[in-house]
């Protein structure tokens, strides 16, 4: 038995933790097989993750808001150019394990 155990905190911060983990995981895994899906990317997957887990407190809302605006701006640049911001467009998903 391990000489000092998790208090019933940590282990709900820990299962927190692991669920969105893992919900994050199976989002990239989807994502990387279908790429061109509406409001099913990184971003949203990360603003969805941050919206269950309220515990992120006002670093997620300030993440989320960034994300959110970063969505924004990427469909003005779409609607003026008719193509993804250059940032986007050179994106690669990584082989790092």
């Amino acid at each position: 038995m391990a000489p000092h155990p998790l208090a019933p905190e940590q282990v709900r911060q820990l299962d927190a933790y692991r669920r969105a983990a893992n919900y994050l995981s199976v989002g990239q895994i989807y994502l990387y097989d279908n790429p061109l899906l509406n409001d099913l990317d990184r971003f949203h997957l990360v603003i969805d993750t941050i919206a269950r887990l309220p515990q992120t407190g006002a670093q997620g809302r300030r993440l989320k808001r960034r994300l959110m605006d970063k969505l924004t701006g990427h469909k003005q640049y779409i609607n003026q150019h008719g193509q993804d911001l250059p940032e986007i467009r050179a994106w690669q998903w990584s082989n790092h394990p």
